[in-house]
């Protein structure tokens, strides 16, 4: 088994459980997960020139927080978690567990916030969880159009550094193109 990640190997070791608790012996699923590679876009790793981009489908706060922890251990430079909020339901309930899942990031690059049809909720956009996030102490850049986060990592991605896409198939394709652009 050699997915990088801590909550791989948690979720690794928990495969394990069910599987034995289903009567399966433990060597012949531990054979089966030297099989596995993983999920698309989950923690998935695309280096760069010494870049480390990262796609994760991942947008719960706790799962973000579990990501960007396996992702320190990547990185010998900066963390720069990059994030487009998401329904105006989830910043209201959540908007205080985002802001701090992003703990271990050097900077933060937020997009304005993808409603998905959902009708807007008085003080909560995307303008407030910047502000949230700021308050937290995170260094936050707002990128408010996403095609301009697209050259400011070409801009200020440094070998060693580590750049996590929390997103979907958009931010997945950006970072695609991103890696494309710095290995030239």
């Amino acid at each position: 088994f050699d997915l990088p990640g801590r909550y791989n190997v948690v979720n690794a070791c928990g495969a394990i459980a069910v599987a034995m608790d289903l009567g399966v012996a433990a060597s012949v699923a531990i054979e089966a997960l030297g099989s596995y590679r993983g999920l698309e876009n989950r923690f998935t790793i695309n280096e760069a020139g010494g870049v480390y981009l990262v796609k994760d489908y991942n947008s719960h706060p706790t799962c973000m927080r579990k990501v960007l922890e396996s992702a320190r251990d990547l990185v010998t430079g900066r963390l720069i978690s990059v994030f487009k909020p998401y329904r105006y339901t989830l910043m209201n309930y959540l908007g205080d567990e985002y802001a701090a899942c992003f703990h271990g990031s050097d900077q933060v690059v937020i997009t304005t916030m993808y409603a998905a049809k959902e009708k807007p909720i008085e003080g909560v956009n995307t303008d407030s969880f910047v502000a949230n996030l700021r308050s937290e102490g995170f260094e936050v850049i707002h990128l408010p159009e996403q095609t301009d986060i697209h050259p400011w990592v070409v801009q200020n991605a440094k070998p060693g550094d580590g750049i996590v896409f929390f997103g979907g198939d958009d931010f997945f394709r950006m970072a695609d193109a991103i890696g494309d652009e710095i290995r030239g």
